[in-house]
């Protein structure tokens, strides 16, 4: 061979690209899929934002309301009239939000059952 056929050999050779060690894109589509369909449906729904501040306020007031109990005492009677209020209230959105969550759980426990 000449050096010009050796040359283009070479610059051919070297311009390759190199050959890449692992899985392709389409190997790790198909692997992501085929778990997807072994995850429950409930496990693919997104944590809605809210969710989290929500779990934060309710930690929070759990600590106060523990804190509270020793100090009650402390409360003149428009406090604890305005307190009693406020505490009704807190009740009657804990158990309407406790109501919608035990519903959706029995429907989602229900709808489990139907499926084969």
């Amino acid at each position: 061979m000449d050096s010009a056929t050796l040359a283009n050999a070479e610059t051919t050779q070297s311009s390759e690209a190199p050959r890449r060690v692992g899985i392709d894109a389409p190997t790790v589509a198909r692997l992501v899929a085929r778990e997807l369909t072994h995850i429950s449906p409930v496990a693919r729904i997104p944590v809605p934002r809210w969710y989290q501040p929500l779990q934060q306020s309710i930690a929070g007031a759990v600590r106060s309301l523990r804190r509270a109990l020793d100090r009650a005492d402390a409360l003149g009677p428009t406090e604890v009239q305005a307190l009693r209020e406020e505490l009704l209230n807190l009740q009657n959105q804990v158990q309407r939000l406790l109501a919608r969550v035990d519903q959706r759980r029995e429907n989602e426990m229900g709808s489990d059952e139907h499926v084969p």
